[in-house]
C-alpha cells in the first residue's frame, strides 16, 4: 500500500477551468485527464489523502465520480464539499483537519485552507493544504498539494512528505 496526497480536483466544476487557467478546453476533458492520472498512479489498496473540493454537482454526480477513481480516500472537506451525504455512503472517511503521524515521530497538520497561524498546527513539523490552485504558499513548511501544482494527480508521499508511508495514522 502506498498513500498519496491531492486537492481541488474540482471535477465536474466548469468554471474552475477559467478561474485558474487550467489547460483544457472542456469540463469532459479536464476530468478524464485527472481521472486517468489518478488511476495511473493509484491502486486499489493504495490511500488518497484528499485535502478537500473533491467535485461540485448533486449526491449521484459526486458518487459517480468517487466510483472512477482509485484507493481508499479519507477527504478533508474544503469549502466546496457541500454533498457530505455523497461521501458518507461510499469507501471514504471524511474529516474537517487532522494530524498524521510520521515515522520518527513527526506530525503534519492537514486542512484544506492553508493555516498561517502555526498555533493552529498542534506542534506539528509542517502543513498540507489545497484551495490556493496554482499558487505556491511562500512559507516552505506549507505544501499544496492541489492538482494545479501537481500535474493534475495524487502526488505520493515519498516526493512530498520525503517518507514512504505504508500505513495511515490520524492523531485526530
Amino acid at each position: 500500500m502506498r498513500v498519496f496526497f491531492t486537492a481541488d480536483n474540482h471535477f465536474g466544476h466548469a468554471r474552475i477551468i477559467d478561474y485558474t487557467g487550467r489547460p483544457f478546453s472542456s469540463i469532459e476533458e479536464m476530468d478524464q485527464t485527472m481521472i486517468d492520472h489518478w488511476n495511473f498512479l493509484v491502486r486499489p489498496e493504495d490511500t488518497v489523502i484528499h485535502l478537500g473540493d473533491f467535485a461540485f454537482g448533486n449526491v449521484e454526480t459526486v458518487q459517480r465520480y468517487l466510483s472512477q477513481v482509485s484507493g481508499r480516500i479519507i477527504l478533508i472537506l474544503g469549502n466546496h464539499d457541500r454533498r457530505v451525504n455523497a461521501f458518507h455512503r461510499q469507501r471514504i472517511e471524511v474529516w474537517k483537519r487532522a494530524v498524521l503521524s510520521l515515522p520518527g515521530g513527526k506530525r503534519v497538520f492537514l486542512q484544506h485552507r492553508p493555516v498561517t497561524d502555526k498555533e493552529q498546527w498542534r506542534g506539528s513539523s509542517f502543513q498540507l493544504c489545497g484551495h490556493i490552485h496554482q499558487k505556491q504558499h511562500f512559507d516552505p513548511k506549507i505544501i499544496n498539494v492541489g492538482v494545479d501544482v501537481w500535474n493534475f494527480a495524487p502526488v505520493p508521499s515519498e516526493i512530498v512528505l520525503g517518507v514512504a508511508l505504508d500505513r495511515v495514522v490520524v492523531l485526530e
